[in-house]
């Protein structure tokens, strides 16, 4: 018989990657989870800045509301609603009002009003511009910066 030749094929294996060490288990496990956290915090966070700006902007219209609630002068029948806009104004404007202050608004005071004629152009340009204010009319705060006005000075007699 003929002699038989055998072939035999050796397949080299990869060398087996080493294990890697706790420290670069510990770093990968981090850069995993710091990617969901950012993923998952950014946009909460977003939301909650978004909703907290908008309560803000809420509250200043309802401030805005009461203070031109609070600028008629007090009488009985108004007396309900002339509470609430005291109550919201102390809890939403950032100065609380004090317990005489309120009564005051309640029963007695009104706020000022200006209007648009009681801005007064300066006589010359080395006089600044004010706002002469009474109790009788609106302050005409979009006049303010349309006169360039440096500041409003609020006389209560």
């Amino acid at each position: 018989m003929p002699a038989r030749k055998a072939i035999i094929l050796v397949r080299q294996m990869p060398p087996k990657a080493a294990e890697p060490s706790r420290w670069e288990s510990f770093k990968n496990f981090g850069i995993g989870l710091s990617s969901v956290i950012t993923a998952l915090v950014i946009p909460v966070l977003g939301f909650m800045f978004a909703n907290q700006a908008k309560e803000r902007e809420t509250r200043s219209k309802f401030v805005e509301l009461a203070l031109g609630i609070l600028k008629d002068p007090p009488t009985a029948e108004k007396k309900d609603i002339r509470e609430w806009a005291i109550s919201v104004v102390s809890k939403y404007s950032g100065v609380p009002l004090n317990s005489a202050t309120q009564q005051s608004l309640l029963n007695d005071v009104s706020l000022p009003r200006v209007s648009e004629s009681s801005v007064r152009p300066a006589l010359d340009s080395t006089y600044i511009q004010g706002i002469d204010a009474n109790h009788n009319e609106a302050l005409p705060f979009a006049a303010i910066p349309k006169n360039s006005i440096k500041f409003v000075i609020l006389k209560a007699t």
